[in-house]
């Protein structure tokens, strides 16, 4: 009789799932209409990231364009040719910025000013395309330095200004740092040497939160100009000297030249003409070699400074010399500062004509500093000038542009209505999207009840099998036995042989019954547990006294090799029920005189506990033993051919697992079977 289960959950096919190729052509039709619409109103844009500069590669010539910028500017020139074909596109905008940065520094360097600001501008074109604001902020600062070399302070401030407002907002320390800095140039070029000071005290303190670089340089440079210019020589000495010492390297060349300069400055000040002039001659031709102007400029002037105590007319020529070096470069206020101090000189050895001569050429290029400051307020004039006209040609482009707005806003309304309409297409269409969505889910879960009917079925079809055949053949023969027993035809001696018979039947069908109803409970109600610390030898031991009439009769014998004490946390009857299921089972297939093995394993750190069972019997292939856990497997005969149902395995692995432990074989045929379950070994570890 097969009671099978028949009604099948089938998937549902009722709702029509939206066609691939109409779904295909809905979003050719949008990308289509988007493009059309879209057309007129589109403006252009650089390609960002086009492609991946090589990062190392421009890292490597980074590093070789800053060392040899300030010591071989004609090598620096030669990579950075390199770091812009390096740059890969004309439209990777960040790396052409920085090497326009390092362009404009090398013709500074040179005193090809115009030069330098040629590239900052360029620079500042690029970062504008990336939104680097950093990058932004550095540029204005280099404009800036150009436009104090030329005394045109109001210039110079408004770059500074508008570079420090960017590095604030972005709170750029570094960037702060070095534009207090030049803010405070502005002011020390004025003989505002207090407001000056307090920028640089400023700077200093934001530099001192930042590591080391050329920011902490500039502060020393910058406090010990502060210092000499107020005449206080020992401290601005102290501040050039830690200054030259920690820019030793080519990177900070510029830098080490300037300070050494300085400090040599404070030195003749302070009567060490001998040493200052040591010092100097020694970067002289540092200064010349590399073709950093301003800094032979400053050493010149510096060696005139040296001069002036002992030998007057070596201070006249290397004064003259500075003059010279000034005017051909354009640095009119090194001219006028060094001017100065050439006239004082004549002054004071009573050279009076020398020093009106001196006094007139001052006034002359004060007149023609004065002179280009009028020229840049012309300029202001003629750049309003030209704004007037820019304004102008506005209107008339305004009146251009009326006549444009009505079609602008003839397409703009189109494409509102296109895009409205691809609004409700792609509703419906993400509508039936979700409904096919729903539909597979739907689908999918039908499919897993149906593998659990099937499942069920299988359990059911199984149970009946064993009620139909290995329940009901024990029971009609102890019935037969029994009506023998009734007719009294056997003799004394059949009836002892019958009825041991009967005995062996009617354990059997027990035996088979209690799995039934243990099998039964654990469907319907799950494991009922009631854990305990057990004792895995006692209950071995147990187990084997419980079947030493089996083991009696197969001549097999049992060795406990379990260590004492060996505990583990589990419900007591479970534990009783899988170690007699597992030792039953190894006498069943063991050959007569063979011997099972049972011990006990502590697994490292402690917490789990695995128990074996080892049998020497007929063992089983892989393919019985990958089934011999589930309904589905089939239960064969044992050496003797003791039958069984294959379901005392089953409910071994339901019992060891509701204890949160897990169980295994593995088998061999005609070598053995060794049957191994694990277990916690106390509470904590469960």
């Amino acid at each position: 009789m097969n009671l099978k289960t028949q009604n099948t959950l089938q998937p549902i096919t009722s709702l029509q799932r939206l066609n691939l190729h109409q779904s295909s052509y809905i979003l050719v039709i949008v990308f289509i209409l988007l493009s059309t619409c879209l057309l007129p109103l589109r403006t252009y844009s650089h390609v960002k990231d086009m492609n991946t500069v090589r990062p190392n590669r421009l890292e490597e010539l980074e590093k070789k364009i800053k060392y040899y910028r300030f010591y071989r500017p004609d090598s620096a020139l030669h990579y950075v040719r390199l770091g812009i074909k390096a740059c890969n596109n004309p439209y990777d905008f960040q790396c052409l910025g920085q090497m326009y940065n390092h362009l404009g520094i090398i013709y500074e360097n040179i005193g090809k000013l115009d030069s330098a600001k040629h590239y900052y501008l360029r620079g500042i074109t690029a970062f504008k395309q990336v939104g680097d604001g950093a990058g932004i902020a550095n540029e204005l600062n280099r404009l800036g330095v150009l436009e104090l070399r030329k005394s045109d302070y109001p210039s110079a401030a408004s770059h500074f200004f508008r570079a420090l407002k960017i590095y604030e907002r972005n709170s750029n320390a570094p960037g702060i740092a070095e534009t207090y800095l030049k803010i405070g140039a502005v002011y020390d070029r004025q003989q505002n040497f207090n407001t000056a000071l307090s920028y640089i005290r400023r700077a200093e303190k934001v530099a001192s939160s930042v590591p080391f670089s050329s920011i902490t340089l500039y502060v020393y440079s910058g406090l010990g100009n502060a210092y000499f210019k107020q005449g206080k020589y020992l401290q601005a000495a102290n501040y050039y000297q830690i200054g030259v010492q920690r820019s030793g390297t080519p990177e900070f060349q510029s830098l080490n030249l300037s300070m050494t300069s300085g400090l040599a400055s404070c030195l003749a000040k302070l009567g060490q003409s001998d040493k200052a002039l040591s010092m100097l001659r020694n970067i002289l031709p540092k200064a010349k070699t590399t073709g950093l102007y301003d800094r032979e400029i400053q050493i010149l002037s510096a060696m005139g400074d040296a001069h002036t105590a002992k030998n007057p007319d070596s201070a006249k020529y290397y004064y003259q010399q500075a003059i010279n070096k000034s005017e051909f470069r354009g640095d009119i206020e090194t001219a006028i500062r060094t001017l100065k101090a050439l006239h004082e000189l004549h002054y004071n050895h009573g050279d009076y004509r020398d020093a009106i001569d001196v006094s007139i050429r001052e006034h002359k290029l004060s007149d023609s500093l004065f002179n280009l400051q009028k020229t840049l307020q012309i300029a202001d004039l003629e750049a309003n000038h030209q704004l007037l006209d820019a304004k102008a040609n506005i209107e008339a482009l305004k009146l251009k542009e009326s006549a444009q707005r009505t079609e602008r806003y003839g397409i703009i309304t189109i494409c509102i209505l296109v895009l409205i309409s691809l609004l409700v297409i792609s509703h419906f269409y993400l509508r039936k999207r979700k409904l096919n969505e729903c539909l597979s889910a739907t689908n999918s879960r039908l499919q897993l009840l149906n593998k659990e009917l099937d499942e069920a079925n299988q359990a059911k079809d199984k149970v009946f099998s064993i009620i139909g055949h290995d329940l009901r053949s024990p029971l009609a023969g102890i019935i037969g036995v029994l009506a023998l027993f009734k007719s009294d035809l056997l003799a004394a001696e059949e009836r002892m042989e019958v009825a041991e018979k009967l005995h062996e039947q009617s354990t059997a069908a027990m035996a088979l019954l209690n799995n039934l109803l243990n099998w039964g409970q654990s469907q319907l109600k799950g494991p009922q547990l009631s854990k305990l610390e057990l004792d895995i030898y006692g209950i071995v031991e147990a187990n084997i006294q419980l079947l030493a009439s089996q083991l009696q009769a197969k001549n097999v014998s049992v060795q406990n090799l379990v260590m004492r004490p060996t505990t583990i946390f589990a419900d007591q009857s479970h534990v009783d029920f899988v170690i007699r299921n597992l030792l039953s089972n190894a006498i069943k297939y063991s050959f007569e005189g063979g011997i099972i093995v049972i011990k006990a394993e502590n697994h490292e750190g402690g917490g789990q506990v695995t128990i074996m069972v080892c049998d020497q019997g007929i063992g089983m292939d892989s393919e019985t033993s990958e089934k011999i856990f589930s309904l589905g497997g089939l239960s064969r005969p044992g050496t003797s051919g003791e039958k069984g149902t294959a379901l005392g395995l089953v409910i071994s692995k339901s019992f060891i697992e509701a204890n949160g432990g897990s169980i295994s074989v593995n088998s061999q045929l005609q070598v053995g079977t060794t049957f191994s379950f694990t277990l916690p070994k106390n509470s904590q570890t469960q």
